[in-house]
């Protein structure tokens, strides 16, 4: 009695995905393609090569469009913290006092 490798979670849900099935394990035992047709349209899409082939390029965009996000956040990030430091040395964000009563 030889028993096949079980799939990893991966693979299963690559398979659903390629089947156009994503998620049939709802509560209310409809398929996705009910709740979520959209959902299940792009799923379609990215299963021929043509969707593989854009998502492909949306990998390769992200990782290029990515580095220059993070540099702009933190340039933001070290603006925001100059102009609190300043407002904080000047006084203007110092709370007021409370009444000693």
């Amino acid at each position: 009695m030889r028993h096949e490798p079980r799939a990893t979670c991966s693979e299963t849900r690559a398979r659903r995905l390629r089947s156009g099935d994503l998620i049939t394990d709802r509560p209310t035992g409809r398929g996705s393609s009910t709740i979520f047709p959209q959902l299940h349209a792009l799923a379609r899409f990215y299963a021929t090569p043509e969707g593989a082939a854009v998502m492909g390029k949306l990998l390769t965009f992200t990782d290029a469009v990515t580095p220059a996000i993070v540099a702009a956040v933190s340039a933001w990030g070290r603006e925001l913290d100059a102009r609190l430091r300043a407002l904080s040395s000047s006084g203007a964000l110092t709370p007021p006092k409370e009444d000693p009563r």
